[in-house]
């Protein structure tokens, strides 16, 4: 007797199971070695501290905050994959657009499955002065806020509106609170009721602007609306920075002279990660195209409008510094060489797939340590820019937008290849 055939929706739950399995397994190891290793190398009461403050503390809105912003960092990172090609052939599969939506979010939660399981294991002992109905209901909160998450990840078509309808939800449902995930929950089905289908490439970009037809502004321009709303994850190095400043200050009675060191060491930290991580999503959002060599631009101009993009979230965090404190203030001689380093490192190699970020963020770190140490360094890196930016307007020239190169292939040893011809 034939066996009956497989519902559609079981098949598609059983591909999106085995793909959040394999891309958690994949992904998520090593990052559950850094745990470990992070318990046994440091003090197991700094790792338990952090653990409670992250889950135990802060009220109901500051820990659901919290768990937001830890499931956007995890589910940043596995969502891309997930998703990947769910906007092609299987949007012609038999299966609704809002189940293709629900089991890809379910597949983002299996995958994040190694790190919310330590953390709900967490909740459950570490003590806790609620009664354990309470307890049970954050360790609820906590798996759905990163189904909620998951969700707001999604690369679908979906309005302003809704797509903060789905973060409020990600939020609400993080507090563990049953009236405040109930209600995460019908603001997360009011969100689905107007979200359309997957897109065919990646989640759409907000566009903060339209560029401009002045030729002093079109670069910068260019550059935000590429970026989009991926330029504010470079303000997230500045606020580690920040906290990390606070909380060593508050720690270490200091005499004015080390406090000072402090605060122009964390300054220019922030600024060097705030620049590395515009300099990133530069490159990735707006590679080198050759329209943009056939536009009357020089070399030089070019990258001076990429600095002056570069350098805007640079200097927000030395702003807020200097707000904190006066003695930040020589960190701003930094600001000009990195922006300029900035802008070569977004234009890397054609010929290696090496990303040039990686050497960018230590050297500005080095800089940001010597500026720390001495403050009349600052204006020696202040004179280097100029260099800097001869430099990078050298790499600019370098750039072959039309290069043919072979890809995802080595042809190391192959006679037959146009490489080693």
């Amino acid at each position: 007797m034939a066996s009956r055939p497989e519902g559609s929706h079981t098949a598609f739950f059983r591909f999106h199971l085995r793909v959040g399995v394999r891309i958690g397994l994949r992904l998520l190891a090593p990052i559950l070695a850094g745990l470990f290793a992070a318990y046994y190398l440091l003090r197991p009461e700094l790792i338990l501290l952090l653990l409670d403050h992250l889950l135990k503390r802060g009220g109901a809105f500051g820990r659901g905050l919290s768990l937001a912003v830890v499931n956007g960092l995890i589910g940043a990172v596995i969502a891309p994959r997930v998703t990947l090609g769910l906007g092609g052939w299987i949007r012609h599969l038999p299966a609704a657009s809002r189940s293709q939506r629900g089991m890809a979010a379910v597949s983002i939660l299996i995958a994040e499955i190694p790190i919310l399981l330590p953390l709900a294991a967490a909740a459950l002992l570490l003590p806790d002065k609620n009664s354990p109905a309470q307890v049970w209901a954050s360790v609820a909160g906590l798996f759905a806020s990163a189904f909620f998450m998951a969700l707001y990840l999604l690369p679908v078509r979906q309005p302003l509106w809704a797509s903060g309808l789905t973060l409020a939800a990600c939020i609400l449902a993080g507090s563990g609170r049953p009236l405040l995930m109930a209600a995460a929950a019908a603001a997360a089905f009011l969100a689905d009721r107007a979200t359309g289908p997957f897109l065919g490439r990646g989640r759409p970009k907000r566009r903060l602007i339209r560029p401009s037809s002045e030729p002093a502004f079109f670069g910068f321009l260019l550059n935000l609306r590429a970026a989009g709303f991926s330029i504010l994850w470079s303000l997230l190095p500045p606020a580690l920075f920040f906290g990390w400043l606070v909380v060593f200050l508050a720690n270490n009675p200091l005499a004015p002279g080390p406090i000072r060191a402090a605060v122009r060491l964390a300054a220019g930290g922030a600024a060097a990660g705030a620049l590395a991580a515009a300099a990133a999503s530069l490159g990735k959002h707006r590679p080198v195209w050759p329209w943009s060599r056939s536009l009357p631009i020089g070399s030089r101009k070019r990258v001076l409008q990429d600095a002056l993009f570069l350098a805007v979230p640079g200097a927000a965090a030395l702003a807020a510094f200097a707000l904190y404190s006066p003695a930040a203030l020589p960190a701003a001689g930094l600001l000009p060489y990195a922006a300029f380093r900035a802008a070569a490192a977004a234009r890397p190699s054609m010929e290696t797939p090496r990303s040039p970020i990686p050497g960018l963020v230590l050297e500005l770190l080095l800089a940001a340590i010597m500026t720390a140490l001495i403050p009349a360094a600052a204006g020696l890196l202040a004179v280097l820019a100029v260099p800097a930016w001869s430099i990078a307007a050298r790499r600019e020239r370098s750039l072959k937008t039309g290069l043919w190169l072979e890809r995802r292939y080595s042809a190391d040893g192959d006679s037959l290849t146009w490489s080693s011809r």
